[in-house]
């Protein structure tokens, strides 16, 4: 059989890529090691109930890529619910997460001083960033370490990277802060009156701003976005091998084809959409210093934990997620009610919430 294109990875960008190229008249093999497709966007029924792979939020759906794609190729596009909003636990009390200047002067989680002094940083680094004077790549702690904050605060600090992120603060970048909360444009502008208005756009949010107002969540479960990318494929265009590892991408002056563990297959195309830091152990025509940091990338983990409650709890009754943060310093958990969303997903009277 010969294919127009190779995918490397069942993951949702490489089924993404595998329906642009079928919807454009391509032939397409999908090459997957795991037993399923979907990566991480993946839902299961399990004794009445439904639950997804992880705790998830599908973030720029206002006119993020995926909304783009869904719109321009999709046959049956998701049916996505408000996400609602992002809160803080404490022992006593739910709080809203302060995404502006004024929610940090209100935010009574933190100490007066310590929120006063974040408040005015969120201003001064929004500036900064506009007008260019950041240095985006600074960790987030380094960006931060001048101030003398309370130990609380810092480890509140450290307890968001890890949630933006999965690395500390000493490993987050500043740049991921800005652009995850939306406080800075996703591309530098590249005329003046798109400076200008992102500018505006960048301060305005300090004003007045919900972070969480471009974020959704599949009202059938996250795994219907997989299930919507499967059913879009052009008839007859798309092939699926599971259970087949990839052993050596063959390269020449060219992409030639590659080995797995059960064929090899010929093909001057191939989209690799696994994971960057094994790619130098599939292709020798990488050079040693790229490859080196390559294979220096961390992959986060994570573990989340489905909770079954035999009846609906007041404290989980609304729509969004929730950061633990307790000051004993302990861990801290990320945890969404998701049969609030859907209340097919638990039995009759019960409630289901994911626990990461």
């Amino acid at each position: 059989m010969e294919y127009d294109a190779i995918v490397v990875g069942a993951g949702v960008s490489g089924l993404l890529s595998a329906l642009v190229l079928s919807k454009q008249g391509k032939k397409v093999l999908i090459i997957e090691k795991e037993d399923n497709i979907g990566g991480n966007l993946r839902t299961y029924t399990i004794d009445g109930w439904t639950v997804d792979t992880g705790v998830h939020a599908i973030t720029h759906v206002d006119n993020g890529p995926l909304t783009k794609i869904m719109a321009e190729y999709f046959d049956i596009v998701p049916k996505f619910v408000p996400y609602g909003g992002y809160h803080v636990r404490t022992s006593d009390k739910l709080t809203p997460f302060p995404w502006t200047m004024q929610a940090w002067l209100n935010f009574d989680v933190l100490a007066k001083r310590d929120r006063m002094i974040l408040a005015q940083t969120l201003g001064s680094s929004v500036a900064m960033k506009v007008f260019g004077y950041m240095d985006s790549e600074q960790s987030i702690y380094d960006f931060l370490k001048h101030n003398d904050f309370s130990q609380r605060t810092w480890r509140f600090i450290d307890i968001l990277s890890y949630f933006m992120s999965g690395k500390s603060m000493k490993e987050t970048p500043v740049w991921r802060l800005m652009k995850g909360a939306r406080y800075s444009q996703e591309n530098d502008a590249q005329y003046l009156s798109e400076k200008i208005m992102g500018s505006l756009n960048s301060f305005s949010k300090l004003i007045s701003y919900d972070g969480s107002y471009h974020q959704a969540y599949p009202r059938a479960g996250v795994g219907i976005i997989t299930d919507s990318i499967v059913r879009s494929f052009a008839p007859g265009r798309v092939e699926i091998n599971l259970g087949e590892t990839v052993k050596k991408i063959d390269c020449g002056k060219n992409i030639q084809g590659l080995k797995t563990d059960k064929a090899s297959y010929t093909c001057d195309k191939i989209i690799y959409s696994g994971y960057m830091r094994e790619l130098p152990d599939l292709v020798d025509r990488i050079s040693p210093g790229y490859a080196q940091g390559l294979r220096a990338l961390k992959q986060t983990e994570s573990i989340t934990m489905w909770l079954g409650l035999d009846s609906k709890l007041p404290q989980f009754e609304y729509h969004g997620t929730e950061i633990w943060f307790g000051f004993d310093g302990g861990k801290h958990y990320w945890a969404m009610p998701t049969s609030n969303y859907n209340e097919a997903f638990a039995p009759a009277g019960k409630q289901l919430i994911g626990f990461s």
